[in-house]
């Protein structure tokens, strides 16, 4: 029996049918596929140090930048991701990427607080002042040591009897040991000085260093393991900072750092409070001096025989 012929019509409609619906799921995957892959792309720009990398943990993709600018092609949307680098902290981020655009973006990361080794032992200035009786007044007078012609910097009429002096090239902490009435902060730049009363912790200073606006004075006592600090009203306080003093010095205006080991603590001395900061620290030995060069722009340590730069920021 001979096929009908409406029903060889019908198949020859279902098989075009499933040809078309074949052809349209082959059609729309060839054009996914190339929207997804090629066409649904714009670029990022990331301009920075090399190398680094850059994450996109959403899409699970992680591009290693060994140039900059480091060329990244994403689909388009706002695309969020971390960029790492050794030695920064970690930065995140979000860029919206536009199709078939380039945008273009600059990174600036902060460096993880650490040591850097130098190769040349860093210069510190230093001053050292001394006590002598003037011949042209019979007065005694303070001079900076370092002057062969013992020019005075300030007189003081009613000499001191068991004089020292602890400064720079600004300020000048000169006290008497027999007398605790006798403090007065001197200033070097205008020759002038000021009596700060009785203070008598003084009596027992080894060491001391004014911060960089001459308002604020560190101090070691002896046999006192916590540094003293003595405000520009000439009130002194204990502070709960245990340090050595070669490893205690002042940055910027009047912010103490202290580093011990492979912790530097900032103090703020007006507020009365700290903050403490790891530092990534390669070498074995712990700091036992600290430099400060440039009132505080840049601080070393020296460690051994060895000097290294204090990044912080």
């Amino acid at each position: 029996m001979e096929p009908d012929y409406l029903d060889i019509k019908m198949e020859r409609r279902r098989q075009i049918f499933f040809g078309v619906i074949i052809a349209l799921v082959v059609g729309f995957s060839v054009i996914y596929y190339f929207w997804g892959s090629i066409i649904n792309r714009g670029t990022l720009l990331i301009y920075m140090e090399p190398p680094f990398t850059a994450d996109f943990y959403e899409r699970k993709e992680v591009v290693e930048c060994t140039q900059s600018p480091c060329k990244i092609v994403q689909p388009m949307g706002v695309k969020s991701f971390f960029i790492s680098k050794e030695g920064y902290e970690t930065f995140f981020t979000s860029e919206e990427i536009k199709l078939w655009r380039t945008v273009e973006r600059k990174i600036d990361m902060k460096m993880n607080p650490h040591f850097a080794k130098v190769e040349e032992a860093p210069v510190e200035a230093s001053f050292k002042y001394d006590f002598a009786v003037d011949p042209s007044n019979q007065m005694q007078k303070l001079f900076n040591s370092d002057n062969a012609d013992q020019k005075a910097i300030i007189y003081f009429p009613n000499a001191l009897t068991s004089p020292a002096a602890f400064g720079d090239d600004k300020m000048i902490l000169v006290i008497d040991r027999a007398d605790s009435s006798a403090v007065y902060k001197v200033n070097a730049k205008e020759k002038s000085k000021q009596q700060l009363g009785n203070i008598p912790q003084f009596k027992n200073i080894i060491s001391g260093k004014w911060s960089n606006d001459g308002k604020f004075f560190v101090a070691s006592m002896l046999r006192q393991q916590n540094l003293w600090i003595m405000n520009e009203s000439g009130v002194i306080e204990q502070t709960n900072l245990k340090s050595d003093i070669n490893l205690a010095t002042w940055r910027k205006e009047h912010e103490m750092i202290l580093v011990t080991g492979s912790m530097a603590t900032l103090y703020d001395p007006i507020a009365k409070t700290q903050e403490s900061i790891t530092l990534d620290k390669s070498f074995s030995e712990d700091p036992s001096k600290i430099i400060s060069v440039n009132k505080g722009e840049n601080l070393y340590v020296q460690a051994g025989e060895f000097f290294y730069q204090l990044i912080l920021e």
